[in-house]
């Protein structure tokens, strides 16, 4: 196949790729809480579109959240936070014994 009609294929398929797993990712997050839920809690069953809230309020509150626009230029490593304690309690005057 030639190089020119192979990009429109690759764009395609994994388009129809993404498609896919949006689907089964809906359907397992439905299926899984219409059986969980309902015997556990008691809780109604929810529709497909229900279940990809769910899912969006789940990426919302627990993994949502994008780093890039941070305002420190670079991610703050472990030394920096052993350093910034060590100078805490190094500046700390000590107590008096009495």
């Amino acid at each position: 196949m030639h190089k020119a009609l192979r990009l429109p294929f690759m764009i395609i398929g994994g388009i129809v790729a993404a498609a896919a797993l949006a689907l089964v990712v809906g359907l397992l997050v439905m299926v899984l809480w219409n059986w969980l839920m309902d015997d556990i809690f008691g809780l109604p069953e929810i529709g497909y579109w229900q279940a990809w809230g769910l899912l969006l309020l789940g990426h919302i509150l627990f993994g949502g959240h994008d780093h890039k626009f941070h305002h420190e230029r670079r991610p703050r490593r472990h030394d920096d936070y052993r350093k910034e304690l060590k100078t805490q309690l190094c500046s700390q005057p000590e107590p008096e014994i009495t």
